[in-house]
């Protein structure tokens, strides 16, 4: 099964995620409370998918973001981020690689279905000769 690792500093959210998953899908995630802890958790091993709130203390999503990026052999690892209204944020969050975008509050269907495109293998790039 492929590692998830969720990322959101309110007890309840993390609750109504791993509920979500749980109780809507197969999936199964590691869901940590901080930046810190989700880079102690890829230190552990990478994970095949990062989910993470934008708005956190300490180290918010778009730091968490542009930090895992820049770790050897994680620069395409497939993220997406939630959060509120900050309509700036999630744009910088897309500016700096996230893959995927979810405003709260989403829906447990729209997580599982985000998760599972993270997941799905992308196809490679055609190169094409000009005509």
């Amino acid at each position: 099964m492929p590692k998830i690792l969720i990322v959101d500093d309110s007890p309840v959210i993390r609750g109504l995620i791993k509920r979500y998953l749980r109780d809507q899908s197969d999936l199964e995630a590691e869901i940590v409370e901080s930046g810190a802890a989700a880079l102690a958790s890829i230190r552990q091993g990478a994970p095949q998918a990062l989910v993470t709130d934008l708005n956190m203390p300490e180290m918010d999503g778009l730091t968490l973001l542009l930090t895992v990026r820049a770790l050897p052999g994680l620069e395409r690892l497939p993220v997406a981020v939630f959060g509120g209204g900050d309509e700036e944020g999630r744009r910088a969050a897309l500016e700096a690689g996230a893959d995927e975008l979810l405003v709260k509050p989403f829906e447990a269907s729209a997580l599982v279905e985000t998760i599972r495109r993270l997941l799905s293998p992308q196809p490679a790039p055609t190169l094409r000769s000009p005509e």
